[in-house]
């Protein structure tokens, strides 16, 4: 899989997105984990549901502030 190149400027970010990508990644286990642990009464099921719900509501947040900070499409636009 090629990785993603940014077209603005020669960022590093190629070097860290194994990295971060794991990050992110344990992070939201230990989120997980946490919610689990605070709320034992809660189904597993229904925790995970919020939280995909939480984070694909962010990821659109995330994306609206990119446009906004963006606004010429292009400058978004990632090669694979």
């Amino acid at each position: 899989m090629n990785k993603p190149v940014c077209e603005v400027k020669k960022c590093l970010l190629e070097d860290r997105e194994e990295n971060i990508s794991q990050y992110i990644e344990d992070e939201i286990l230990a989120l997980i984990q946490r919610l689990e642990i605070k709320h034992p009464d809660v189904h597993p099921g229904c925790l995970s549901v919020m939280i995909k719900k939480y984070l694909d509501y962010n990821s659109v947040k995330i994306f609206a502030e990119l446009m906004e900070k963006y606004p010429n499409a292009k400058e978004l636009r990632v090669s694979q």
